[in-house]
């Protein structure tokens, strides 16, 4: 091992103390949202709307891929609960779940979508039918 001092090894380790200091003020930051039953409403709201524990696939490729670059956001931030604060993302299904009368609405269920329809079929359909139900009606 040499003695030598060398600048580039001293600027990436710097680099390195703050990208640890940047995602420490990130992980502080969900925290705080995930303290609050309003932050975790929302935390929740966004692992529904990103389907993360549902399948992207469906008839239409680009759908499937659009779609699967939703759940990826989704699952980053799914990561980041568990790394950071899995206890909170446990307290936050159980209020949800107990605020709730259906328990086919977890996090992934697209709000606004019956059981059995496409979520995005309504959207890009001819039809203009906004509703959300893959017969029209």
């Amino acid at each position: 091992m040499s003695d030598v001092w060398d600048p580039e090894v001293e600027k990436s380790r710097d680099a390195r103390r703050d990208a640890r200091g940047r995602q420490r003020e990130l992980d502080l930051a969900l925290v705080s949202i995930m303290e609050s039953p309003l932050g975790r409403k929302w935390i929740w709201n966004q692992l529904s709307a990103l389907a993360v524990f549902h399948s992207p696939f469906g008839s239409d490729v680009y759908m499937t891929y659009f779609a699967g670059g939703e759940k990826n956001v989704g699952l980053r931030l799914f990561a980041d609960l568990m790394r950071v604060c899995p206890n909170l993302y446990l307290t936050m299904a159980q209020e949800h779940y107990d605020g709730r009368s259906d328990a086919s609405t977890g996090p992934g269920a697209r709000s606004g979508t019956k059981p059995g329809t496409q979520p995005y079929a309504s959207a890009f359909s001819d039809s203009g039918d906004a509703s959300g139900d893959a017969e029209g009606g």
